[in-house]
């Protein structure tokens, strides 16, 4: 009785919610950058009439994209905290996740793709989740 008196006292450490809620931010990004890739190459290739080059040159340029804004995303971060970026970033991929299916046309696959959806993965990944996670475990950092 007395052991789950004094787990019922001992409230969890806010520090371990942030984990969970990084880490799930982490699966979805990825899951759209990688894994969600691999089923509208098929889709799109052949309704499209596309070639598999054209939709991969679009990532390829997704990457650098995100490569040109890892550095001013930290001072961002930095200013605003990561709840805020995370959300924001979450709200543009998940819109360009939804109009990509509304694409017809290269360019329109080029923005949202291209540029659009990269920064909204940039803004709620590793960048913005370690800064998060980092700053709720400060007494026993290494």
């Amino acid at each position: 009785m007395a052991l789950a008196a004094t787990l019922a006292r001992r409230r969890t450490f806010y520090g371990w919610y942030m984990v969970g809620i990084a880490a799930v931010s982490q699966l979805i990004s990825s899951a759209l950058t990688i894994h969600a890739t691999v089923v509208w190459v098929p889709a799109m290739t052949l309704d499209l009439h596309w070639s598999r080059t054209d939709f991969f040159w679009v990532s390829s340029f997704g990457s650098v994209i995100q490569a040109l804004l890892a550095v001013p995303l930290g001072p961002i971060v930095d200013r605003y905290g990561g709840r805020r970026v995370l959300i924001a970033g979450a709200l543009v991929a998940g819109a360009a996740t939804m109009l990509l299916s509304l694409t017809h046309t290269r360019w329109e696959f080029f923005i949202l793709r291209g540029i659009v959806m990269p920064v909204g993965i940039l803004t709620m990944g590793y960048i913005v989740v370690n800064v998060a996670v980092s700053n709720w475990f400060v007494r026993k950092r290494g």
